[in-house]
């Protein structure tokens, strides 16, 4: 942006004797500019991508932060070996805790910071995590010392340390079942679930249905799919998956038996037909 530099410096100046306002520069494509805003005063500088001469010959000399952004184990890696710190998922919305979790194994080291775009995206990566951290760490851990529990090995050095442990997890459980159903859902539903939505959708559906039907049709009922119910059903894997809204159509005339479903995902912003499926009752 043009003045970039310029803005940086002025809020450089304003808060130089401020710890709590750090002022970096973003999105850094190449070298030039990340040296102008350095020279400005940015504290860090955040990049879409990977520039190794950004990496090494700047940020590195300077001892300036610098996140790039990375999607690939070959990417990250060739970050690490220039240097460093933290590596941003870019674009985070497109993965789930479960991608960075893949990423943890080979490179245990790394440190990942996702990038969403909006509250719900963001809310829907936090809450994977905690989703994660109760079913991957939290029971293992459970089950694990309730099995010096029910077999009385070391029972008198385990016991305090299962009984934690049985209240922690509990405790996660707890916040993550009222955190999921009282904040997440609903805000969803404002965000993605709107009724404009639910009437365009539903149009779209009627036109289909008679169309293909050659008779008039209603809406029968209407079906929001969150995110969030793939992990009451403990499905990890509906993280990665796309919203969805499923729509059921069937004719005004009752001794007409026909109807069909028409399922929409929610994908790069845009509610999109995935499949229709008809019935004969």
């Amino acid at each position: 942006m043009q003045g970039a530099d310029e803005v940086i410096k002025e809020l450089a100046d304003l808060y130089k004797d401020s710890n709590q306002v750090v002022i970096g520069a973003g999105s850094v494509l190449d070298v030039t500019t990340a040296r102008i805003a350095i020279m400005a005063g940015a504290q860090f500088v955040v990049s879409p991508a990977f520039d190794e001469e950004t990496a090494k010959l700047l940020c590195n000399l300077y001892q300036v932060p610098y996140m790039p952004g990375s999607i690939t184990i070959t990417e990250m890696k060739h970050a690490l070996e220039a240097g460093v710190d933290i590596v941003k998922l870019f674009p985070g919305s497109a993965f789930g805790p479960d991608f960075v979790k893949a990423v943890k194994a080979p490179l245990p080291q790394v440190n990942i910071m996702p990038i969403c775009y909006g509250i719900s995206e963001t809310l829907s990566f936090i809450v994977g995590w905690l989703y994660n951290s109760i079913f991957y760490v939290g029971l293992p851990i459970l089950l694990y010392f309730l099995y010096f529990l029910l077999i009385g090995k070391y029972f008198k050095k385990t016991i305090k340390y299962s009984i934690k442990a049985v209240l922690r997890t509990v405790v996660l459980l707890v916040i993550f079942l009222i955190f999921s159903v009282n904040t997440y859902q609903p805000i969803e539903n404002i965000i993605y679930f709107k009724n404009e939505t639910k009437k365009e959708l539903t149009k779209r559906s009627l036109n289909l249905f008679e169309e293909r039907m050659k008779t008039k049709g209603e809406v029968e009922e209407i079906y929001p799919i969150s995110r969030i119910k793939g992990w009451m059903l403990n499905e990890v894997s509906v993280l990665g998956d796309n919203r969805a809204l499923e729509i059921d159509i069937i004719p005004i005339n009752k001794n007409d038996k026909r109807s069909e479903g028409f399922y929409y995902v929610y994908k790069e912003g845009k509610w999109l037909l995935e499949f229709t499926e008809a019935h004969t009752n």
